[in-house]
């Protein structure tokens, strides 16, 4: 038998293997074009609006239990979020939970123009503890359907709010903490430690739908009472039935 045809297979697949990686090869180009490439990208690095006369935190207060990671802890509940919010027709405002301050700032993005005064996001009129209770983080939609962008904030320490924009207010009006009520999430009155949202469809009934994260169990984060008090407020873990 021909020893050519016995592997014709193999030196086949062989060279439309190589064929296929010298296509695959990224081009590479010269320095100089590749720096007149990259000098139509640039960034700058602007601060993001705050809150004047807000002192700024290290280190969050937690449970004694806790404190071993209290650093890790502090450096949670960092987040920004894009959305067109004063229906201008641009992703131009912003919406960012500081950790430092654990405030919910609302303002324009740095370089769009003052449009509106930098303002925050507080729970008023519903119950908030900021001893035991942090945001961790946003979402903007249109959550109630009336065609205005809302914002969704989580936390840790309770279940989320909702800060439904006012129907009445013409789109374009400057915006304030007055043109938002908050709204609760749910009623449950559960402490949820959330770390992430989402929004979309998910049962394609046409209605958005919106999914929590959680991540601690029901228990004090913040709180600075005794690990001892801790014990008597977590909720028992369900036991776990045994076969045999």
């Amino acid at each position: 038998m021909n020893p050519f045809r016995r592997y014709a297979a193999t030196i086949a697949a062989l060279l439309l293997v190589a064929a296929f990686y010298l296509l695959a090869r990224p081009v590479s180009l010269p320095e100089t074009d590749a720096a007149k490439l990259a000098s139509r990208f640039q960034f700058k690095k602007l601060p993001l609006p705050e809150i004047p006369g807000v002192p700024h935190k290290s280190v969050r207060q937690v449970h004694p239990s806790l404190q071993r990671i209290s650093a890790w802890i502090s450096t949670l509940g960092a987040a920004v979020t894009l959305a067109d919010l004063d229906g201008d027709g641009l992703p131009n405002d912003l919406v960012h939970v500081d950790p430092r301050t654990d405030l919910v700032t609302v303002a324009p993005v740095p370089g769009t123009a003052d449009r509106y005064k930098a303002f925050t996001l507080d729970a008023t009129p519903l119950p908030y503890d900021a001893k035991t209770t942090a945001p961790m983080g946003t979402v903007a939609g249109d959550f109630n359907e009336d065609g205005l962008i809302d914002v969704l904030v989580y936390f840790w320490g309770r279940t989320p709010v909702m800060y439904l924009r006012k129907q009445a207010n013409s789109v374009g009006t400057q915006l304030t903490r007055a043109e938002y009520i908050a709204t609760e999430l749910t009623i449950t009155g559960e402490r949820w430690f959330s770390n992430g949202a989402t929004q979309a469809d998910l049962d394609g009934d046409g209605h958005v739908d919106i999914v929590i994260g959680n991540y601690f169990q029901d228990s004090a984060i913040f709180s600075t009472r005794r690990p001892e008090a801790l014990k008597s407020c977590t909720k028992a873990r369900p036991r776990r039935s045994t076969a045999g």
